[in-house]
């Protein structure tokens, strides 16, 4: 893919998440459980890259008031809102919000004890930029500090029909797409469907991923939100 094409998906993936942000804003309230496996009562500065309104950031925040956290995210309008909840609980002293691209952090080397990549990496429009924002959590990561990385499961019916359009492309352009888990996932929104790129994964390689930039790989599996009996989503839990 050139190079006019990635910035062309990540405008896109800014534009749309700036159109929808008020949407997430009442329905991305409480933070996910597993988020507190990667701080403790010694972690002392937290990043969250792709931290949307802000859910978990502020989660952990109430269970650790102790920690300075950093808000990352590509759109300008889920910072606000991420900004505005932290005002509300009176945490806005202890969070920074900037907004920038996970394959660029303005961070410097070795600053951080814990990260979290929730549903982000996988709008990553190709496998060397996924590879990109993985070697950033390494050098951001100060020596056995953690990272959380969570992506979209490949393997999940809604998402059969757009699998058959993309190996269907390939079959006859093989060179118009990187993957055929590469979709754009559309989202309702004041009558027009929106869409978002999405790399769905699968656990091999989102664990083949974190081992091409020297992270050890502490826990990995499968997180539904939705007690589905096929993955939503995988995790994996890495450590330098």
């Amino acid at each position: 893919m050139d190079n006019n094409r990635v910035l062309e998906i990540k405008k896109s993936v800014m534009e749309v998440f700036d159109t929808i942000a008020t949407s997430y804003s009442y329905t991305r309230v409480r933070g996910w459980d597993i988020v507190l496996k990667v701080v403790n009562t010694s972690t002392q500065v937290l990043c969250d890259v792709g931290s949307g309104p802000g859910q978990n950031t502020l989660f952990i925040l109430k269970r650790y008031p102790h920690i300075y956290a950093i808000s990352i995210d590509i759109s300008i309008r889920m910072l606000l809102i991420s900004r505005k909840r932290a005002l509300r609980k009176k945490l806005h002293n202890t969070i920074d919000f900037i907004q920038a691209d996970m394959e660029f952090l303005p961070i410097r080397d070795m600053t951080i004890d814990s990260m979290l990549y929730i549903a982000s990496v996988h709008h990553i429009p190709t496998s060397s930029g996924r590879k990109r924002a993985i070697e950033e959590i390494h050098r951001c990561l100060k020596p056995r500090g953690r990272a959380l990385i969570i992506v979209w499961a490949f393997l999940q019916p809604r998402f059969i029909k757009y699998i058959i359009k993309n190996f269907l492309t390939k079959l006859l352009c093989g060179k118009c797409l990187e993957s055929i888990r590469d979709v754009y996932i559309p989202w309702r929104f004041k009558g027009k469907n929106l869409l978002r790129y999405y790399h769905l994964f699968t656990l091999r390689e989102l664990v083949n991923l974190v081992k091409s930039a020297n992270f050890k790989v502490v826990e990995k599996g499968t997180y539904n939100i939705h007690k589905k009996i096929y993955p939503e989503n995988y995790y994996v839990i890495i450590t330098k």
